[in-house]
């Protein structure tokens, strides 16, 4: 069996089990309460980008959108879950832009609410820390999939998956999104990345391991690390919905000398980098 297997295997054990508290009756429920009585959740549109930004209605503002040009929706109660609903314009579709929430367990309710809303398909916009070389400065990067954490193993349906360390997104979708950063001239790299559920504090081993390669001798190589890709993808392919991932290196880990280094990447406008995507994600949707 695998090392990253066992590993998770507490996780993987139950993994096939018939599933219990669906987002759908959330939703239900929501729309009974009087805020949303009528109105507020229902004719959605059909595509959303989960920003993890902390002035994400400052991105809205950069794509040029005014304020009638959309509303706000806040359906957290326990977290400050807060969307906009967002009415296209130049011929961009209409959207929902849902400000991320970190790890698996905030990015995998939000998505499958979004599901359970209708949304068809969820781009997920944030940050990572690059691993060695594999990616450059400034290079946004196009995620063809991201190694298992614990939560995306528990969202692994069946055998096969579950045999699978790596959740993937959606191919139709990358594919289009890759092609649209290459029309917009926005520099990027597709790779495969280890989704990490602590951003302080990490095991020096692990990151050795990323580096060298130790850590999956099978690959695929892996290029970056975040906290909410793998359980992104897997709550997306359970709802059967469209996700796909673009993330900016905010950090870098490399070994010199054979000795592990941590730096910020000070020099790479995190927040252009944000509104690229956006848009790179914006003209996908389109597409589809």
């Amino acid at each position: 069996m695998p090392r990253e297997k066992r590993l998770l295997d507490e996780n993987w054990r139950y993994a096939q089990s018939s599933r219990v508290n669906q987002p759908a009756e959330y939703i239900a429920f929501l729309k009974t309460e009087a805020r949303f009585k009528g109105c507020g959740l229902d004719d959605l549109p059909k595509h959303a980008v989960l920003l993890h930004d902390a002035e994400a209605q400052e991105q809205i503002v950069r794509l040029g959108y005014a304020v009638e040009d959309y509303r706000f929706v806040e359906t957290g109660t326990t977290d400050p879950n807060v969307f906009w609903v967002i009415h296209g314009k130049s011929g961009d579709p209409d959207f929902v832009l849902n400000r991320g929430l970190p790890g698996a367990g905030g990015v995998a309710t939000q998505a499958a609410e979004l599901g359970a809303l209708g949304i068809g398909s969820m781009v997920h916009i944030g940050t990572c820390g690059l691993v060695g070389d594999t990616v450059e400065t400034g290079s946004v990067v196009v995620s063809h999939g991201s190694f298992k954490d614990a939560g995306a193993t528990m969202l692994s349906p069946n055998a096969a998956d579950c045999s699978d360390p790596v959740a993937r997104p959606d191919s139709d979708l990358t594919a289009v999104i890759e092609a649209k950063c290459t029309v917009a001239g926005l520099p990027h790299n597709v790779a495969t990345g280890y989704t990490i559920p602590i951003y302080y504090f990490q095991p020096a081993g692990l990151i050795y391991d990323l580096i060298t390669g130790e850590a999956f001798p099978a690959g695929p190589p892996v290029g970056y690390f975040e906290m909410e890709q793998a359980s992104f993808f897997q709550t997306c392919m359970l709802m059967g919905k469209r996700a796909a991932s673009m993330v900016i290196g905010s950090d870098r880990y490399r070994l010199v000398d054979g000795t592990l280094t941590h730096v910020f990447e000070n020099d790479v406008d995190q927040d252009a980098a944000k509104l690229a995507m956006i848009r790179a994600a914006l003209a996908a949707f389109k597409d589809l």
